[in-house]
């Protein structure tokens, strides 16, 4: 087994699950969204401590944050090697630590250690890097986590905690699409409201809003269920707008919205398919950012 490469360094880091085509929405989406997140806090400002916390956000949300994804989701963890040798058909210690009696228990300290480190000795060359960037990506992630408070460290807690419950499961539902797409864009949105403001339900739904809408863009085979996942997250989003009073600018995004309506038989040819991914992703950036300003300033 071994960490399935991607095409580039930055697809491998930022999660580990770019959309198709992979640029250049989908490296950047972490980015964006944390950039978003924080519009959508209505407490950003142009001081140096406010440009402080977006320099440490977007290395969490992005680098750390990915690679711990990366590692964790990308790392079929169960199908090294090793795991297919039993633990009673690893070798024994042939010697024992000095002045221990077979069946004590330092002598049964010894063997246990001893099997372990056979095992190691076996997985090793499978999983050293994947185990060690997924060490390192949530110590340093939760550091910097903790700098931008403890809202911050609760979010960035719990995308660790689907790392490793997905790398580490029987069950790798965690891998599938929806989660791998959606779930990064949903928890950076919120880490950049958290490390300005406390969270309020309407920037939460907005940005699980855009998470789908992300989601959807990347292609789920019958067109009519793309269109659906494609606009009808974004129209939640509007609704979302309508009640904090801004309906200008969810009359904007609503109409926006429409527009992969219209793009719908492009759908239907792989060119058409590129193209008219390379349009959405330009209105379904600029919806986002629209979304995240009327958030953080409501009439």
């Amino acid at each position: 087994m071994e960490l399935r490469q991607s095409d580039t360094l930055y697809s491998e880091y930022l999660y580990g699950a770019p959309l198709y085509p992979a640029a250049p929405l989908a490296w950047l989406a972490p980015f964006l969204s944390f950039a978003c997140g924080a519009a959508a806090s209505g407490a950003w400002a142009w001081t140096g401590s406010s440009l402080l916390k977006l320099l440490l956000g977007l290395l969490l949300a992005g680098p750390l944050l990915g690679m711990a994804w990366a590692a964790g989701t990308r790392t079929e963890w169960r199908k090294n090697p090793g795991s297919r040798v039993p633990v009673a058909g690893l070798p024994r210690p042939s010697q024992a630590l000095p002045y221990t009696l077979p069946g004590s228990v330092s002598y049964r300290l010894t063997t246990w250690l001893s099997v372990i480190a056979a095992w190691w000795q076996q997985v090793s060359p499978c999983l050293r890097n994947p185990l060690l960037r997924l060490v390192a990506s949530t110590i340093f992630s939760l550091t910097v986590a903790i700098q931008l408070g403890p809202q911050c460290l609760a979010i960035a807690a719990a995308g660790l905690v689907i790392a490793y419950v997905s790398g580490f499961s029987r069950r790798r539902w965690m891998v599938s699409p929806i989660i791998s797409q959606s779930v990064p864009l949903l928890l950076t949105w919120l880490l950049g409201h958290a490390a300005y403001a406390a969270l309020h339900p309407v920037s939460v739904l907005v940005a699980a809003s855009f998470a789908l809408a992300f989601w959807g863009c990347n292609g789920m085979g019958r067109v009519n269920e793309e269109l659906a996942w494609q606009v009808a997250p974004q129209l939640a989003a509007v609704v979302s707008l309508v009640m904090i009073k801004q309906p200008v600018i969810a009359a904007v995004v609503g109409l926006l919205a429409t527009l992969p309506l219209l793009l719908a038989p492009l759908l239907e040819t792989q060119s058409g398919r590129e193209q008219c991914f390379r349009i959405v992703q330009a209105q379904l950036v600029a919806n986002m950012i629209l979304a995240a300003l009327a958030v953080g300033h409501p009439l």
